[in-house]
């Protein structure tokens, strides 16, 4: 099957280095099968090839609004493909970093589009895949592929380290966004000994006070905003639901009605064009020896068509484009394409309907039956032509 579907899966970290802010691991294991989002899924060896770190990012929880770093190299093996990672200089960064050496946030989870699949015993067997993104999670899919290494600095960045996060983080970094990563936190910390800490001495000035000291790498900081943040049991609200990477839609992209006609290129110029057609065919008659054959001279006419465009257009705010998934435009351009796909296809079994019973059967089995036996005869009798096929459109 060649059709693409969107997949994501995970794999453990298998380590992380607190030295140069990296995070590695095996990101796609070859012939091992793991519970995804599309069920169970093993990769063959090869699958995946010579994949480019280049366009694919690190996302926290596959929140694309929520970058994190970037992949800086991928290794294809016999048993696997591992990934390595720069992760940002944010607080986000550093909390990810921190999570992950401690075990907290231990998964990785590739997003990978499919393009190339076989369905064997109720298991998805790819055998041939590009890498979307890489994120770092909670749990992950695949047992054996586990991060290998996390180098997570806490002094400060060096001028190369802030320009490879301008280059990964879409937003400038401000306050606002401290306490949302600090809000988002309890996932994972809900059971650490931090948190049993007591919280009747926690202020709003004491908070904001340790919110900013935390990015300077301060753990006394960093502890008392985890101890301040609400866990998820008590405030779900802090808990932001994930996406899968298919988007699902009941729009058709095909258009049967075109499909079953000629095309021709369209003229040059105007905004009506003639198609020559027959008018009256030659005929053949029984005719005795020595007489002269009947006689009926073929004529053409011309049937007038009209230029007819069809248009659509959609309005996004730029806050909207500013703050949306790569995936929006990708799919917004797809239902365009699907909405002028269905108005042209329309337009054209309206003509082809004209003068038939199309309008008059049921639609039941009697009436697709009525259908074809009446509309069979008509063509033959018309083209003296067999029919040999039906054109179903969703109107």
């Amino acid at each position: 099957m060649s059709n693409p579907l969107n997949l994501t899966f995970a794999a453990h970290i298998t380590g992380a280095n607190e030295a140069t802010r990296q995070i590695s691991g095996i990101v796609v294991p070859f012939g091992k099968t793991g519970n995804t989002s599309a069920g169970p899924v093993i990769f063959e060896v090869g699958s995946i090839s010579n994949p480019d770190p280049k366009p694919v990012k690190f996302l926290l929880q596959h929140d694309a609004m929520r970058p994190i770093g970037k992949a800086i190299e991928f290794q294809v093996t016999p048993g696997g493909i591992t990934g390595t990672f720069k992760v940002s200089n944010t607080t986000a960064g550093s909390d990810a970093l921190v999570e992950a050496a401690d075990g907290l946030r231990d998964g990785l989870s590739v997003g990978a589009q499919i393009d190339k699949y076989t369905i064997q015993d109720g298991v998805m067997r790819v055998t041939a895949a590009k890498i979307v993104e890489v994120s770092l999670v909670h749990a992950p899919a695949f047992s054996d592929a586990v991060v290998t290494d996390v180098a997570a600095s806490e002094a400060e960045a060096d001028p190369d380290t802030i320009q490879e996060e301008e280059q990964v983080s879409e937003q400038p970094i401000a306050t606002p966004e401290v306490e949302v990563e600090a809000a988002a936190a309890p996932v994972v910390q809900a059971s650490s000994p931090i948190q049993t800490a007591p919280r009747l001495n926690i202020t709003a000035a004491g908070y904001l006070e340790a919110s900013i000291k935390q990015m300077t790498g301060d753990e006394d900081a960093r502890a008392y905003v985890r101890a301040a943040d609400d866990s998820t049991s008590t405030n779900t609200g802090l808990t932001l639901p994930q996406h899968l990477q298919e988007f699902y839609t009941n729009t058709i992209a095909d258009r049967p009605a075109i499909n079953a006609v000629s095309r021709q290129a369209l003229v040059s110029s105007g905004m009506t064009f003639t198609v020559p057609t027959l008018g009256t065919a030659p005929t053949v008659a029984a005719t005795s020896e020595g007489t002269a054959p009947s006689e009926t001279g073929m004529t053409s006419t011309y049937l007038t068509g009209t230029v007819v465009k069809y248009a659509g257009m959609n309005d996004v705010s730029w806050e909207l484009i500013d703050r949306s998934s790569p995936e929006f435009y990708t799919e917004l351009l797809n239902q365009m394409s699907n909405a002028y796909a269905k108005a042209t296809d329309s337009a054209v079994l309206t003509a082809l309907a004209s003068g038939t019973q199309a309008a008059t059967t049921a639609a039941t089995a009697a009436g697709f039956i009525s259908y074809v036996g009446t509309e069979s005869a008509a063509c033959f009798s018309a083209s003296k032509k067999k029919a040999r096929n039906v054109v179903i459109n969703t109107d």
